[in-house]
């Protein structure tokens, strides 16, 4: 799955001669509105917002309710810190963790109760009194990878009533750890020209997925930004960006993943770097062009006449109909000087990110 910043709207055309880098900035011809239009209906691909879960295959939280009111939870374990080795315990009044919305209602009290292999409990702990409205966070240790976590929230302020009482069993888990795990950028390129750079971001720790910020900096300074991305449990995706060197010389950029949801396991691993070449122009030059085209055509034809030789009157009358979507590229490079053939030449022909 790659996901991109949300500003890229346009191809970008890389050429690679054997001859050396081309100089001339890449330009490219939009199709007309009435196109753009015409490809929404005609079988275009539709882009897919980078939060969206693509797929979820990791751990869900333990959800259950009471009447109106619902209970979930989840346990994650953090990294281990010397001897120490805590696990945050997270309670809501919501079907589904980090929303951004408000849990209604309130948590009066909560008990968890780690289990042992064979159901029971081993300890109760109790939360009373509590006023905090829907959520409730807490932190535990001594916890293990796996283990069964009994949880119970008395929820008030929902059925007027009553005060619910949900009962739930959540296992605890590793909290997700997102990490760009390769990054791809040319050794070289040239001045003033569009440089495709991606990275390869990948959740680590393969219990839950999460959301995040992919950043891509050049000499430690922000130039882009692909926001909540989200990354599947053992899952990777790739953050493509498209940036232009306006200065020669030997440039450092970096892919940082920042502000994951639900946190991050282990922020020692949130970046990858790399360094570009940034060489002046040479004497070729090239011009790209690049269109998106949706199409509907449509007709009709009425075909009459007499067939002497055999006597026969024919009447042919029908419609036709066609639309699709389609696009096309072109890329002409050229130089000042005689040249001795045979040549040879290698051509690239990449997308910085999604099309029009």
């Amino acid at each position: 799955m790659t996901h991109f910043p949300s500003r890229l709207r346009k191809s970008h055309l890389g050429l690679l001669l054997a001859a050396g880098l081309l100089s001339a900035p890449l330009r490219l011809a939009a199709p007309p509105a009435a196109a753009q239009t015409a490809s929404s209906t005609s079988g275009k691909p539709t882009l897919i917002a980078n939060s969206k879960k693509y797929k979820n295959t990791g751990e869900k939280p333990a959800t259950g309710r009471a009447g109106s009111a619902t209970l979930s939870a989840r346990a994650l374990l953090n990294k281990k810190d010397g001897d120490n080795r805590t696990t945050d315990l997270e309670v809501t009044t919501l079907a589904e963790f980090d929303t951004g919305a408000t849990a209604p209602g309130n948590i009066d009290k909560v008990q968890f109760k780690p289990l042992d292999q064979n159901g029971n409990a081993i300890y109760a702990k109790n939360f009373t009194g509590l006023t905090g409205s829907g959520p409730f966070k807490a932190q535990a240790n001594g916890l293990a990878h796996k283990q069964q976590l009994q949880v119970q929230g008395n929820i008030s302020g929902i059925d007027p009533k009553r005060t619910g009482v949900v009962t739930v069993v959540a296992n605890v888990v590793l909290r997700p750890d997102l990490s760009p795990t390769s990054l791809g950028a040319p050794a070289k390129t040239v001045v003033n020209t569009p440089v495709n750079i991606s990275a390869v971001v990948t959740e680590l720790n393969q219990d839950v997925g999460a959301k995040a910020d992919a950043v891509l900096l050049v000499g430690g300074a922000e130039v882009d930004r692909a926001r909540r991305i989200f990354v599947d449990a053992g899952g990777v995706v790739t953050a493509a960006f498209t940036h232009t060197f306006d200065s020669t010389g030997t440039k450092s950029v970096e892919v940082r993943v920042e502000g994951v949801t639900p946190g991050d396991y282990d922020a020692a691993n949130n970046s990858k770097s790399a360094t570009i070449e940034v060489v002046s122009s040479s004497n070729m030059s090239f011009g790209a062009y690049a269109e998106d085209l949706g199409f509907n055509h449509s007709g009709t034809w009425d075909n009459k006449g007499k067939d002497g030789s055999r006597n026969l009157v024919y009447d042919d009358v029908g419609e036709w109909a066609q639309s699709g979507w389609y696009q096309n590229a072109r890329v002409d490079a050229w130089m000042p000087k005689a040249v001795t053939f045979p040549l040879s030449m290698k051509a690239v022909h990449k997308t910085g990110g999604p099309k029009w």
